[in-house]
């Protein structure tokens, strides 16, 4: 059991050895280019920053001292120098990092301390950028014997060749007859240049220029409008115009479409409906033909096996023209015509019959040979429809034709006429619509 424990011991206390280094190499990964575990001197800067080329770049700066020996503090009544230092802190073995500085006439970066360092401003503005400068970049103060590099806060910073997009915001009830205020902002890396903004709204607004709390600046306008339904969709456009040198813009846009909640306009209703025309018929037929009834006239609008789709108050009629397909009320009407046809035709039989034999007979008088006893023979009568699908029917009162054909037998004594009895007659009856 001590083995085992003295086993652990150790296992524990190489775990803590390897913590303690990977600690320290973290630490430094962090913290590159902090050397000294309490530097004596720290600043106040954003940490990333964004520059446009051919323009300027104001870098908001304050410091602190945090003197390394008794003695060695700061003190404003000396002469106070500010130096700008890229890449590594540590200038002394390269001094081409040392980019600018205060005491010389003659420096490598266009740069100019524009903040008070009496009063702990080290803000600076880095002017003309180009890309090549994008770089990490360490501030150093020397003042009489206090000279201090801040090597835990370099300020990044990255040159970009195209100009930021402005950003569009609109507050306010996105409802009919409701204002909100349209705002167009845009990045001011260089307030001493402020790029100028338009909206695509009436009248345009005056530009402003706002401090934000890091130290840097946004320039923005802003816009009311009262919606309406014609904003519904409306594409509002901001247009950001960054001057650099040689006269020239860098120009970005932002567009945003409204979507704009109002009450309903121009409401009407279209009342309509789908009919379709169907039969049940052998062999299959699709004979069918839409009628649309007017005022004045009926008019064909559709042939065939389709749908047909009514607005409003059109009326319309379905005609068929199948061969065996009678409908129920044609059927009815037929018999009842035949039934009436035969009723008279018995009627009128019986009424000769009873004449002829009231009637006094004259001796010597024999019926003229030449006179035809009116009788008639009746063999079939057979009803059918027209095979075809005509359009008949509509031009006749929108009612569709049916055709009875009648044969017609002769008395045994022979025709009194000379007409061609092979022919066939024809009734005809119309179909109620």
């Amino acid at each position: 059991m001590e083995g085992c424990s003295s086993e652990m011991a150790a296992f524990s206390q190489n775990m803590l050895t390897v913590s303690m280094l990977l600690s320290v190499f973290l630490l430094s990964g962090v913290q590159t280019g902090c050397y000294n575990k309490d530097p004596n001197l720290k600043i106040t800067a954003p940490k990333e920053m964004e520059a446009l080329s051919g323009s300027c770049l104001l870098i908001p700066c304050s410091f602190r001292e945090i003197p390394e020996k008794p003695g060695e503090k700061f003190d404003n009544s000396r002469e106070i120098f500010g130096v700008w230092i890229k890449s590594d802190s540590e200038f002394e073995n390269n001094k081409k990092n040392v980019i600018y500085n205060s005491s010389r006439s003659q420096n490598n970066y266009s740069v100019n301390i524009s903040g008070n360092l009496r009063e702990k401003n080290c803000t600076s503005v880095f002017s003309n950028v180009k890309s090549h400068q994008t770089n990490k970049y360490f501030f150093r103060m020397e003042n009489g014997p206090f000279r201090a590099t801040a090597n835990c806060d370099p300020v990044n910073i990255t040159v970009r060749d195209s100009a930021w997009r402005p950003r569009i915001e609109i507050s306010g009830d996105m409802k009919e007859k409701n204002s909100v205020t349209v705002t167009c902002s845009a990045l001011t890396p260089c307030p001493q240049s402020p790029p100028g903004l338009t909206l695509n709204l009436q009248p345009n607004p005056h530009r402003q220029m706002e401090r934000n709390k890091d130290g840097t600046f946004t320039t923005t306008i802003q816009q009311n409008i009262t919606l309406s339904e014609i904003h519904d969709g409306y594409n509002i456009t901001c247009s950001a115009r960054y001057p650099v040198n040689g006269g020239k813009n860098k120009t970005a846009n932002t567009k945003v479409t409204l979507s704009v909640s109002y009450a309903p306009k121009e409401t009407s209703a279209a009342r309509w409906m789908e009919l379709n025309c169907s039969s049940r018929v052998n062999p299959p037929s699709s004979c069918f033909t839409w009628v649309k009834n007017s005022k004045h006239t009926a008019m064909i609008v559709a042939e065939g096996d389709v749908r047909l789709t009514v607005y409003k108050e059109e009326t319309h009629c379905c005609e068929f023209s199948g061969n065996l397909l009678i409908p129920l009320i044609t059927v009815t009407a037929v018999a009842v015509l035949i039934f009436l046809v035969a009723w008279f035709l018995k009627s009128r039989r019986t009424a000769v019959q009873h004449n002829q034999t009231k009637a006094p007979e004259e001796p010597g008088v024999q019926p003229p040979s030449n006179e035809r006893r009116e009788e008639l023979h009746y063999v079939d009568v057979n009803f059918i429809k027209k095979p075809t699908c005509a359009t008949e029917s509509t031009s006749r009162g929108q009612q569709e034709t049916l055709y009875a054909q009648v044969k017609v037998s002769e008395p045994e004594n022979g025709p009194a006429e000379t007409a061609d009895s092979s022919d066939p007659f024809y009734s005809t009856v119309q179909k109620p619509g």
